[in-house]
């Protein structure tokens, strides 16, 4: 598993690479020990990182919910209708959701 300034690093390489052509992001630098990064560059590399954790959540949820839904041999449908209820329970009952453990 890489930690995680390896994976940002991963991240600022990918949108560098994707925005090396762009000579407007040249222009306005911010220094750091490695060399200099546009401000642009800053947001979009903080951007693709929040993207690819939001990503990778909901991957980890799906895999939960897959995990789960086979444990009690509910076919898809029947997951959507247990959530559509809950839904559903919610906004009648006007209950805070229980929040996940984790």
């Amino acid at each position: 598993k890489l930690s995680d300034q390896q994976w940002l690093q991963d991240v600022l390489r990918r949108v560098l690479s994707e925005d090396a052509s762009n000579s407007e992001s040249r222009r306005q630098k911010v220094h750091s020990q490695g060399g200099s990064l546009s401000f642009l560059n800053l947001l979009r590399t903080l951007h693709c990182a929040a993207l690819e954790r939001n990503m990778l959540h909901q991957r980890n949820m799906l895999a939960l919910e897959r995990q789960a839904r086979s444990k009690v041999r509910l076919t898809l449908l029947e997951m959507e209708d247990l959530r559509e209820l809950h839904r559903s329970y919610l906004s009648l009952a006007d209950v805070e959701p229980v929040q996940r453990l984790r």
